[in-house]
């Protein structure tokens, strides 16, 4: 198990693990912040639920 104070980046994986043993894995796709200079505040991500349980996320 690794810390759970992580900052990912644009581009990069997130792997969560569920109580039941599911995983899910989410990409940071954009981030916007108005304490950076942009508009509005905003996580913008695409997220892939294995729904057979297993950490296997190949096509």
């Amino acid at each position: 198990m690794s810390s759970g104070n992580q900052t990912p980046r644009e581009v990069e994986f997130i792997v969560f693990q569920n109580n039941m043993g599911h995983y899910a894995v989410a990409r940071v796709v954009d981030v916007k912040a108005r304490s950076h200079g942009d508009s509005y505040d905003a996580l913008i991500a695409e997220y892939w639920i294995n729904p057979d349980g297993s950490a296997r996320f190949a096509e």
